[in-house]
């Protein structure tokens, strides 16, 4: 747990010093059927970070039903998962850095530069 720090409640604004500074983003765990993921997902896509989330997409599903290639994504499905993630970046933090590079370039390619922009004027507001 050292390596974790876990933030209190605040604005989003001061959030996305965080998020610049993270390895890895953790998003959502909640268990509905075909979620993509909520806010913390995109921001941390926009962000260039690796995303640690709950995923219920099989095989080929997401781009089937979204039209596009998924993300470079931690996948959950349990709580076993958490914890292989977790091990697994403490052993590859160069590699964990590689993915994030990787969603940025697929968050303004899937999302369009013009979205993201939007997207971070919304997060600077309060």
């Amino acid at each position: 747990e050292k390596h974790v720090l876990w933030l209190p409640k605040m604005k989003q604004k001061y959030i996305k010093e965080y998020v610049k500074k993270a390895t890895v983003i953790v998003g959502e765990f909640t268990l509905i059927n075909k979620i993509i993921w909520g806010s913390t997902g995109w921001e941390a896509l926009a962000y260039g970070k690796l995303l640690m989330n709950y995923y219920d997409f099989k095989n080929n599903e997401f781009k089937e039903l979204i039209g596009i290639e998924e993300p470079e994504i931690l996948k959950v499905r349990k709580k076993e998962d958490v914890f292989e993630h977790l091990k697994w970046l403490s052993n590859n933090i160069e590699s964990s850095i590689e993915l994030g590079k990787k969603n940025e370039l697929w968050f303004n390619k899937n999302n369009g530069i013009e979205l993201a922009k939007k997207w971070i004027d919304l997060y600077n507001t309060e």
